[in-house]
């Protein structure tokens, strides 16, 4: 989208989405990160298991929530860009 702009204020526009979007998922990833590795133990041990037993609850701190509701919002900008 950036290459294909047609005036530079388009250009300019879509450059500041791209690093907006860029700051966002490094936020988002940086959280998730944490959030694996504070539950690392849980998830290997539902990914070990044999059965389709449901899996522990996670208790997720602040970060985390916003973190993975970041993520679907993310994903539903993203999806409302690609179809426009």
């Amino acid at each position: 989208m950036i290459e294909t702009a047609s005036d530079e204020e388009e250009r300019s526009r879509r450059i500041l989405q791209q690093q907006e979007f860029e700051l966002e998922v490094t936020m988002i990833r940086m959280n998730l990160d944490h959030l694996m590795k504070r539950y690392a133990r849980e998830i290997q041990e539902m990914i070990d298991a044999a059965d389709d037993r449901p899996g522990a609850l996670l208790q997720l701190d602040q970060h985390e929530r916003f973190a993975i509701e970041s993520a679907r919002q993310l994903y539903d900008r993203v999806q409302t860009i690609q179809t426009a």
